[in-house]
């Protein structure tokens, strides 16, 4: 049997193997439709309005990203109107397809030859990824895409062609609509590719064929944005909402307009306030202070979609009152937020699934987190299909230390985290059977 053809069944099998698990998750133990409660109610009723007008202008969008509502309206579409069964087996393909997507990237990237296999066992058993695809949530599409425009980097940057610019540019461009902080990994994969000796001429010239999906998404993300809001932007306006809480460390927002009234109070947040409150009565110092640098609510006249401008004043006003150490504090809390003090958003409510997330919450951080940040080390590495993975890696430190962190932040990223960290695990495994062995 070839090589290739071998992959190919390797690969056919990781995602049967992958797939079953989240198909009687999503369509037994926990329907997708079972919990359209909170965020999942908000991408459900957004849903809704564009499988009844797709060409209307819907007002819900100029918060949300539109990615996720859109392409379950058309699934729904296709399978009936509120059929979210339809969209939990959508779910569950993607997130095998994730899978498949990192075991191919370990098996390019990593110099041990165990590391695909373990990277595809990981996904199969990984829970926490599983559950969180039971729910109509933006992660499970975005887990995809960022896998997906990963492995399309590596492909490119190991064996440079223009329809590798141009698969990767589409990859990228496609994912941005379901979470825009996918901008940052898309730079730091850049920054990679054009400082890669080996690849910086065939880069520079294959880079406007990869380039201009992600400039074609952007403007037509930013005219949908106008077309819903009256006003421009990149993709939704929550990144202001979300930039208020990361500067300001406050953990609700409140508005109050002619509609009537409204809220964000981000789960990470409020777990750290609440965290907070505890330690206090107990007479403890809090592993993370909220200490807000105006207020722990701030409220506004009108809404952040139609007044944005309310919430970068705010942005602004945070910034000058505490300061640049202060802020550094704050950044530094978000990264630390990704693994301690958060709990996984949504949950199932019954007691084995939450006892399994916990359980693997803490295999998190006594597996990963500290050979994961040790792993930004291999940025320099001359294995250059292992610097787009950890620039991936250091996208998601970038984007807690710029807005906030939690553990539902995390969980796209786990994959690639588990490849740097199983990385620096066996690195240092060679290194002392090395030195093992001249004693």
């Amino acid at each position: 049997m070839s090589h290739d053809r071998r992959s190919r069944w390797i690969a056919l099998l990781v995602f049967t193997t992958a797939l079953i698990p989240r198909l009687v998750t999503n369509l037994w133990l926990h329907p997708l439709g079972s919990s359209l409660r909170s965020d999942m109610g908000a991408y459900a009723a957004a849903s809704r309005q564009l499988v009844k007008e797709p060409f209307e202008p819907h007002a819900i969008l100029n918060l949300w990203p539109f990615g996720t509502p859109a392409l379950a309206a058309m699934i729904q579409g296709v399978a009936g109107r509120a059929n979210w069964d339809a969209v939990g087996v959508v779910w569950a393909v993607l997130g095998a397809a994730s899978v498949v997507l990192a075991w191919d990237i370990a098996r390019r990237v990593s110099q041990f030859s165990w590391m695909p296999a373990a990277i595809a066992v990981f996904g199969v058993i990984y829970y926490p990824l599983i559950l969180q695809g039971s729910f109509l949530m933006s992660e499970p599409p975005f887990t995809f895409f960022l896998l997906a425009q990963a492995w399309a980097a590596v492909r490119w940057v190991l064996r440079p062609t223009r329809g590798g610019a141009v698969l990767y540019g589409v990859l990228a461009a496609a994912g941005i609509p379901f979470r825009p902080q996918l901008l940052i990994s898309i730079a730091l994969t850049a920054f990679v590719v054009f400082g890669a000796h080996t690849v910086r001429k065939q880069a520079w010239r294959q880079a406007p064929l990869a380039a201009l999906p992600v400039l074609g998404m952007l403007a037509f993300s930013s005219t949908y944005l106008h077309y819903n809001s009256g006003r421009w932007g990149i993709v939704s306006h929550n990144s202001a909402l979300n930039l208020v809480i990361g500067r300001c460390h406050n953990h609700v927002v409140e508005w109050r307009s002619n509609r009537g009234r409204g809220r964000f109070a981000p789960v990470g947040m409020t777990q750290v306030f609440g965290a907070e409150k505890k330690a206090l009565r107990q007479g403890e110092w809090p592993l993370i202070p909220l200490d807000p640098a105006l207020d722990r609510v701030l409220v506004m006249r009108g809404t952040p979609g139609n007044r944005p401008e309310v919430l970068r004043g705010w942005v602004w006003q945070c910034i000058r009152t505490t300061g640049v150490w202060r802020q550094l504090k704050y950044s530094a809390s978000h990264v630390v937020m990704l693994w301690h003090q958060t709990r996984q958003f949504p949950n199932s409510r019954a007691p084995w699934s939450v006892r399994l997330e916990r359980g693997w919450r803490i295999a998190d951080r006594v597996l990963f987190e500290v050979p994961f940040f040790l792993a930004m080390g291999l940025m320099a590495s001359r294995r250059l299909g292992m610097r787009i993975v950890v620039a991936n890696g250091l996208a998601l430190l970038l984007t807690a230390a710029i807005f906030f962190g939690e553990v539902r932040f995390r969980l796209p990223y786990m994959a690639l985290i588990a490849l740097m960290a199983l990385e620096v695990w066996g690195l240092a495994g060679q290194t002392l059977w090395t030195r093992l062995r001249r004693t």
